[in-house]
């Protein structure tokens, strides 16, 4: 199943070939941009600018995160589905307690009942989020040019620099060699691989163009052999993880509709569509 989230819309749930399942009723007062989906399945986190819900996808609310000052733009689950990692306009990252029952690693501060830790060093606004697969290493990634690896119990581990103009997003492998893929502003995808030793060089390991404008999303395919951008040239390619381009795939038309207007009209100015998909089936 996949899930769209667009400012100005409720959230659609739709099957893979491309059958409208479920809208969530919509909540007032909150227009979700982002979102995410637990690993099993059956919860959904969406986030607005200064507010996170977590649901259930038949809508019904679960909890709710406020962050008055956050200006939210990134999120995403951890592996076991009991962290909710967040990133926004304040350059800080929030990881919540999805899961009320999930322990304060190590020895971090808790910051009230679900904000249980906040993690500082970025120098601009984080836009990406993600976890490794044993769900004990944070990447991300900020306007001001790197991903920032964070143990959850313990402080900033390294800084990697990416390149001037900003990064979009940031995604990490869940299966085979352990790989983060970044992309930019300028339409540069960067890839990082483990050394010998088990670290990341702090320069990409590969830079390559595929886009002709930012692009906005990279996500992996769940076997960690492929994955995906998406721009605002109207295409998503295909990349194998070592960054062999596969496939282009155009979607032109609705990057004309959305230049002319008619998208605008019908999700509101500046709107964002994120999809993510889910492993459980509906």
């Amino acid at each position: 199943m996949l899930a769209t989230a667009a400012i100005g819309e409720p959230i659609h749930l739709w099957r893979s070939d491309g059958t409208l399942v479920k809208v969530l009723p919509p909540i007032s007062r909150f227009s979700a941009h982002k979102l995410d989906f637990s690993p099993d399945g059956p919860k959904i986190v969406a986030v607005g600018m200064h507010l996170a819900i977590l649901s259930g996808l038949d809508g019904r609310e679960l909890q709710r995160f406020a962050l008055p000052n956050a200006g939210i733009w990134a999120v995403r689950f951890s592996p076991d589905g009991k962290i909710i990692a967040i990133g926004g306009q304040d350059t800080q990252i929030r990881l919540l307690l999805a899961d009320r029952s999930a322990r304060n690693p190590g020895n971090v501060l808790r910051y009230g009942e679900s904000i249980f830790a906040t993690f500082l060093g970025h120098q601009g606004f984080i836009s990406g989020v993600a976890f490794d697969p044993t769900g004990d290493l944070l990447a991300s990634a900020a306007e001001d040019g790197t991903i920032r690896l964070w143990k959850l119990h313990h402080p900033l581990v390294t800084s990697l620099t990416a390149e001037t103009g900003g990064l979009m997003q940031v995604a990490a492998s869940s299966q085979g060699d352990f790989r983060l893929v970044s992309v930019s502003r300028r339409g540069t995808t960067n890839i990082w691989q483990r050394n010998s030793a088990g670290r990341f060089n702090p320069s990409p390991d590969k830079i390559f163009f595929g886009h002709q404008s930012p692009i906005h999303d990279v996500t992996f395919s769940a076997d960690g052999r492929f994955f995906a951008t998406a721009s605002r040239d109207g295409t998503a390619i295909l990349w194998q993880a070592d960054g062999t381009r596969l496939q282009v795939l155009p979607f032109k038309d609705r990057a004309e509709e959305q230049r002319s207007g008619g998208a605008e009209k019908r999700r509101g100015k500046g709107a964002e569509v994120t999809i993510k998909p889910c492993c459980c089936g509906i």
